[in-house]
């Protein structure tokens, strides 16, 4: 049997006809602290290593973002696209493949180190019985007081296609998530372990749409997200970036200065 596993992310691609803020510079700097703080250490730490990455971003981000972009050197086939939603991989139109596993994750999420490992095993235990996996138990994690609360959320957005050959579509992820149930044969596979982590940040609206959750201390918040989701100190790494930001800019303008003196 011959399976691939995609992950798709929009990092910014899919705002295009809801919001005005997606090429706005301070919205995308906040976001990629966001997600190398967040996503790309879950990313990194999967116990699943055999996937493919696709982060789809706006034809018309700005160029510091797409340079800033190509600084990510990651031990994964992460694919950024600026051009089509359907980007061309080695290997996905193969028409020998059975099936294409494809993960939804956003740009400011993560998911547990043994989040696609978990879809394989469900997957190949049953192939061709389900259409759908679906994870029910996570956390959030609320950044400004640095705390974790378990969270289940019915029908979340952090879900696996399962796209069957022969005409696969290894990019379709299931449409929104509201509109999971009812549509696809679907198998819940998260069975109490929490696979998910949504952060809760001052530049999401709809994540702030809570009051009470048993948020953990920070010491216990700060072991769960190294142990099950890989990540480290968010405080630092989101400061961290911000001085990567600063420095690639700052390097930018002091080229252009000296072009302009004639010195370069």
């Amino acid at each position: 049997m011959k399976v691939r596993q995609l992950v798709m992310t929009n990092f910014n691609e899919r705002f295009d006809t809801i919001y005005t803020h997606s090429l706005d510079e301070e919205w995308l700097k906040y976001r990629w602290k966001l997600f190398t703080t967040f996503t790309v250490p879950s990313m990194l730490g999967q116990s699943q290593t055999d996937f493919d990455w696709v982060i789809l971003c706006h034809p018309k981000s700005p160029s510091w973002f797409k340079s800033i972009t190509k600084t990510l050197e990651v031990p994964i086939r992460i694919h950024f696209e600026f051009d089509s939603p359907t980007p061309t991989i080695p290997g996905l139109n193969d028409p020998n493949l059975d099936a294409v596993l494809t993960t939804n994750l956003d740009s400011d999420d993560a998911i547990n180190r043994c989040y696609l490992e978990r879809v394989r095993s469900f997957f190949e235990a049953e192939p061709f019985k389900y259409e759908l996996f679906e994870i029910e138990d996570g956390y959030k994690y609320d950044y400004s007081c640095q705390r974790i609360a378990p969270w289940q959320w019915k029908s979340s957005p952090f879900s696996t296609r399962v796209n069957f050959g022969p005409n696969i579509d290894p990019f379709d992820f299931g449409g929104a998530h509201d509109k999971h149930y009812g549509k696809y044969k679907n198998v819940e596979i998260s069975r109490g372990d929490p696979l998910f982590l949504q952060v809760v940040h001052d530049k999401n609206n709809a994540t702030r749409r809570q009051l009470q959750y048993a948020y953990q201390t920070r010491k216990f918040s700060r072991h769960i997200l190294n142990k099950a989701f890989n990540v480290d100190d968010p405080i630092r790494n989101m400061q961290f970036q911000g001085y990567v930001y600063d420095l690639l800019r700052d390097s930018k303008q002091l080229i252009k200065f000296l072009v302009h003196r004639g010195s370069l």
